[in-house]
């Protein structure tokens, strides 16, 4: 492990008397998933540490600053959107739903993921740049 981080949820940052019966340090206050995800890559950069590319689910996808923050360095990224997000397609703005009915099939490639609990986890993905 290279790094970590506790995530505090908002409500127990607004509760003293939780934080110090768990001894969370009262330096750690509230932050969003995307803005821990950016200080620990943060630190991982300043450090020089090998980083070519990064993957994350939703929580981070739905995050346009995350997005833009990762653009920044140019580092290389997947990161999961839900369905009801917009995005820039370069012409316009359009649902993420509607973005991937316009593909064509071809575009699209069938990977797994590895076997998970309830077996193979296959995905289908397609690039934009």
């Amino acid at each position: 492990m290279l790094d970590r981080a506790l995530y505090l949820p908002k409500a127990w940052a607004a509760d003293a008397s939780r934080r110090t019966a768990a001894s969370v340090p009262t330096e750690v206050r509230f932050a969003t998933k995307p803005q821990m995800a950016q200080r620990i890559l943060r630190r991982v950069l300043e450090a020089d540490l090998p980083l070519s590319w990064l993957t994350g689910d939703t929580v981070y996808g739905n995050d346009w600053r995350m997005r833009t923050w990762l653009e920044e360095p140019r580092m290389p990224y997947v990161l999961g959107v839900s369905a009801q997000y917009r995005l820039f397609t370069g012409q316009v703005c359009a649902w993420a739903t509607t973005v991937v009915q316009r593909l064509p099939e071809a575009a699209w490639h069938r990977c797994s993921c590895g076997a998970g609990s309830k077996g193979e986890q296959l995905s289908d993905w397609t690039r934009r740049s």
